[in-house]
């Protein structure tokens, strides 16, 4: 761009301008520019743009590209809208959209969901008064769920855990069952030779509904839960484990450190040297350490955000901006690129004056990390949703996060869940976000298996492919073939997981 310069008829000003101003400028009226421009100076204008937008282009599918693994690259079409769709998934777009996915392996819920190549895995679990621990892997090449041929010790059945891939290991942490109203026991599953292994537990540790994040120091950085034994406990405590020499400590946290919770989510990005840890909500075991927004009723609900420096271990508390959704545990938290969270679903814990109760929600909403900011996501299909008011008691919440006990939602989004698994993958040819399974709560329901029903649907966010004109998608699911390096074996984990 720097060789061309226009040249400006008479009536405009004499001297020329640097190319490279004109394309600089994102709001510069490049019309006027072009209406102006003799036909050698068209000429080189049309290569310069449309060199700098195939630059763009190229720029942001490498952005998009990378959030997903390698071996996922060719489940995406070639020619998908690589601008609009990086403006949705990382930059705030609007034109989300929801669709079915593939159904559940069983129904289940508070399970772990990680990600790894073209492989989701889920693991454990919950449905009625039945406890798992099977891994169910689906292959996002054929959509098929897989049969779960690990050996060794694996974990004891259980819900509310941790699962999180370091290399080729996926770490499995705590959680519970009516027998095991907590645990403390870590086990690895080796993703190379698909055999589980027990590694050293954290003394003193045993809970549920805690979170685990890995930082590429190796180590697993472990806060909260709950424990239902002979008394309910809900924790503050701050674990770390060192992968490379199978040992916990307990480092001294400084700075605003958060009360006792569990449920919560917490997930880790890349800041500066260093890897910075983004906690969000939860439950309390009293309504005094409640959101203090939702004071007309006893909440058990947090509706904070922290972050905890990995490196000095100082807890800061944010101050956000924008629509405050309402206060919530057992949510999904999806890092979607480095500046972008993106939470759906979760669950609203209170006292109405007679009993405690629950609400689940069905709301989805992003934080900006650059500016802190809050976005309430409308995605299609369904009716316009608005933000839960804040101003509102704790039973007019219960109607804006009503539980919907017929299932799958009607009109094409997912219904009101907390305690399912949501991650970033390649699906129907495109990038986003896949919602799997969670908490068919009803509270109508008499026998155990009638109120903790687990879901086995799945739903797939991403952005709005449709023909307008049509109304139906413009793309098809493409299944590509494996990337080279990956292993013969079907089952393979990574990521953090939200359980």
């Amino acid at each position: 761009g720097k060789e061309a310069r226009p040249t400006f008829r008479k009536g405009t000003p004499s001297r020329s301008l640097p190319m490279e101003r004109v394309l600089l400028g994102p709001s510069f009226p490049l019309e006027l520019v072009v209406a102006c421009m003799d036909n050698t100076s068209m000429a080189a204008f049309e290569l310069t743009c449309r060199q700098a937008r195939d630059a763009v282009t190229e720029a942001v599918r490498t952005l998009v590209l990378a959030l997903l693994p390698r071996s996922q690259h060719s489940l995406l079409r070639s020619c998908l809208p690589w601008r609009e769709l990086y403006r949705t998934l990382l930059q705030g777009g609007h034109d989300w959209r929801w669709s079915s996915g593939p159904a559940l392996d069983r129904p289940r819920f508070a399970h772990s969901t990680v990600v790894y190549q073209s492989h989701v895995i889920l693991f454990g679990g919950r449905h009625g008064p039945e406890y798992m621990n099977d891994v169910a892997t689906l292959s996002l090449q054929t959509l098929e769920w897989l049969p779960d041929t690990t050996s060794g010790p694996r974990p004891s059945p259980k819900r509310a855990h941790t699962a999180v891939v370091v290399g080729s290991l996926m770490y499995v942490l705590g959680g519970g069952s009516d027998t095991l109203p907590g645990t403390g026991e870590l086990h690895a599953l080796d993703l190379d030779t698909l055999a589980w292994s027990q590694l050293a537990r954290p003394e003193g540790w045993s809970y549920l509904g805690h979170t685990c994040v890995a930082i590429p120091s190796q180590e697993l950085v472990v806060f909260g839960g709950c424990w239902w034994g002979t008394q309910f406990k809900v924790t503050d405590e701050l674990r770390v484990y060192s992968i490379a020499r199978n040992e916990w400590s307990a480092p001294a946290a400084s700075g605003a450190k958060p009360c006792a919770r569990y449920r919560h989510s917490m997930v880790a990005l890349p800041t500066g040297d260093g890897f910075t840890c983004v906690m969000y909500g939860g439950y309390v075991s009293t309504w005094r350490d409640g959101c203090p927004r939702m004071s007309s009723e006893w909440c058990y609900n947090r509706c904070d955000m922290l972050t905890l420096d990995t490196r000095t271990f100082t807890w800061s508390e944010l101050k956000l901006t924008g629509p405050e959704p309402l206060p919530r545990g057992a949510h999904s938290c999806c890092a979607v690129g480095e500046n972008r969270l993106v939470f759906f679903g979760g669950g609203i814990l209170y006292f109405d004056g007679n009993d405690h109760m629950e609400a689940d929600c069905a709301d989805l909403f992003a934080v900006d990390t650059r500016s802190w900011t809050f976005e309430f996501i409308d995605a299609f299909p369904g009716p316009a949703l608005q933000p839960p008011s804040l101003d509102t008691h704790c039973n007019e919440a219960q109607t804006a996060a009503s539980h919907d006990s017929a299932g799958p939602g009607g009109e094409g989004r997912p219904s009101a869940r907390g305690s399912h698994g949501m991650v970033v993958v390649a699906l129907e040819g495109t990038a986003g976000m896949l919602l799997l399974g969670g908490r068919d709560y009803n509270r109508q329901g008499v026998a155990e298996r009638e109120i903790h029903r687990g879901r086995e649907d799945s739903w797939f966010l991403t952005y709005d492919l449709r023909d307008r004109a049509h109304g139906t998608s413009s793309l098809q699911l493409v299944a590509g073939s494996a990337d080279p390096e990956e292993s013969a074996a079907e089952v393979t984990l990574a990521s953090a997981a939200e359980s």
